[in-house]
């Protein structure tokens, strides 16, 4: 099973924002089935869609976890809230629906 451990957070690092977030595996070994290039193309994707920002999101794979983050110019809490309620109602059951 997959879960969120870390909910979205706004960090500054120099001079660019992130969002960040994590999921964590019962299991290291599901990472073996998910095609991350296509999934990183698909929230990058919808990410643009939804929020109108022209900023990549980024996955990566360590230590048994997903760590998400995706950088922007600014930070509002608008924007903050829309890329939320994309990691709410989407990537979560987009990424259990590629695992199972």
């Amino acid at each position: 099973m997959i879960k969120l451990i870390l909910e979205p957070v706004p960090y500054r690092y120099e001079e660019t924002v992130y969002f960040y977030w994590e999921y964590e595996l019962n299991s290291p070994y599901q990472l073996c089935f998910i095609p991350f290039r296509s999934l990183n193309k698909f929230l990058e994707e919808m990410v643009r869609r939804e929020t109108e920002i022209p900023e990549s999101i980024h996955i990566i794979l360590e230590d048994g976890r997903i760590k998400i983050w995706l950088p922007v110019a600014f930070y509002s809490e608008q924007l903050f809230n829309k890329v939320e309620n994309i990691l709410r109602e989407k990537i979560r059951s987009l990424l259990e629906d590629v695992m199972f």
